[in-house]
């Protein structure tokens, strides 16, 4: 909705808006900036105060299962993911060798055994900048379905990096790890962004609006206009 933010000079003052001068004192300057004594809310809503929000979960799985290596029965080379050798003082090696030399050059049958059920870890991770407030660091519930079980921690701080006119320019970070007791039976969806006002379970549009500009408040509307005679469609002709 598009409104009159400043008045006319001359309709402020009473002066009939036909005029021929404009309304003032004098136009000599006095040193006094036209901006003095004039301010604007800094923050009409904290939840507007997001600059920045990222904030991911990392998911960790150890299967439980263990691989035995039994001891070897006679001396064998030793298995190297070099394709070769190369010295710096020699300019013949050739260039169609492999990369990575994964042909080993034993003869060996390892055991692979389940030694334990599968541990799923977790950890929530993210960062964010905020203007005037502290950013509160989040925390896991429940995860994948089922309860999340706080572990440790890594770094998770918050401090002043900006000064917006004598507002705080706050920057946090967060690692927190988590694991669960019960095996996890749904997916994890991703957590909301603030700073967006967007969260991954969105309902998606039909539709999306394309961009458009507020009419200006000094514009006049046109008035409709029907037509009597409306001009007929062209009509081809054929030779």
């Amino acid at each position: 909705m598009a409104f009159r933010f400043f008045q006319n000079e001359n309709l402020a003052n009473k002066i009939p808006e036909n005029s021929f001068f404009l309304s003032g004192e004098s136009n000599a300057d006095d040193g006094q900036p036209i901006e003095s004594g004039f301010g604007l809310p800094w923050s009409i809503d904290p939840r507007l105060t997001w600059m920045t929000y990222n904030c991911w979960i990392e998911c960790y799985l150890d299967s439980g299962m263990a691989l035995h290596k039994p001891l070897p029965q006679s001396t064998v080379s030793t298995d190297t993911l070099s394709s070769q050798i190369v010295s710096p003082l020699d300019t013949s090696a050739p260039s169609n060798k492999n990369g990575v030399n994964l042909v080993s050059k034993q003869n060996f049958f390892d055991v692979a055994q389940r030694m334990a059920t599968s541990t799923y870890r977790f950890c929530l991770l993210g960062y964010g900048i905020r203007a005037g407030y502290q950013i509160p660091i989040p925390g896991l519930k429940t995860v994948a379905g089922v309860p999340a079980i706080y572990e440790r921690s890594g770094p998770c701080w918050n401090r002043v990096v900006g000064n917006l006119s004598g507002i705080p320019l706050f920057l946090a970070s967060w690692e927190l790890w988590y694991f669960v007791t019960l095996p996890p039976r749904q997916d994890q969806e991703p957590p909301p962004d603030f700073a967006n006002a967007i969260r991954a379970t969105q309902e998606l549009p039909d539709v999306q609006q394309v961009a458009f500009s507020t009419g200006d408040y000094n514009s006049v509307p046109i008035p409709a206009t029907i037509t009597s005679n409306p001009v007929p469609p062209v009509q081809r002709v054929t030779r």
